[in-house]
């Protein structure tokens, strides 16, 4: 999926959630890897345990890149954009008559 206003930061946040929920699903829920006596007792025997750790992480991860994105600045850092005049990118006008040396 491509989507021209998602952002670098979006991206990033969603691959990480992604790859987290998937981690945790796979280790603490889904049956196959979660056999072995441990965290993962409390699923055994529901519903959730059969459910597979992609079908948990790839909307989460869907999710968490679009808020990101809707959060953030297209092309840019993901940082708050600088204030008017206070070094948001103007190009430097020393020596150019401004009166600043």
């Amino acid at each position: 999926v491509v989507a021209a206003r998602s952002t670098g930061g979006g991206a990033g946040a969603g691959m990480a959630a992604g790859a987290g929920a998937w981690a945790l699903w796979a280790l603490l829920v889904h049956r196959p890897e979660s056999a072995a006596p441990g965290p993962g007792r409390w699923a055994a025997g529901t519903v959730w345990a059969h459910v597979d750790p992609v079908a948990v992480a790839l909307p989460l991860s869907a999710l968490i890149t679009v808020a990101v994105s809707l959060a953030t600045r297209p092309g840019g850092s993901g940082a708050a954009p600088a204030p008017a005049g206070r070094g948001g990118g103007e190009k430097s006008t020393a020596g150019a008559g401004s009166g600043f040396a």
